[in-house]
């Protein structure tokens, strides 16, 4: 992320990877190596309110 957006990129770095560990704590692999069940089981999670609020704020800016 560069430009306008460089002052995100920690926050999205961080995303990420809470994205990852949340996709490894339920699935036991990394979100990218996901089922595409799988990854619509770690959205539906994190849209329907069951995922860590800063891993939901993460997903409501990358939407965005």
């Amino acid at each position: 992320m560069a430009g306008y957006l460089a002052p995100q990129k920690d926050a999205f770095l961080a995303g990420v990877e809470a994205l990852d560990a949340y996709a490894r704590e339920h699935h036991t692999a990394p979100f990218a190596d996901l089922t595409a069940e799988q990854r619509d089981s770690v959205l539906t999670a994190i849209s329907g309110d069951q995922a860590p609020p800063n891993l939901r704020a993460f997903f409501n800016q990358a939407r965005a």
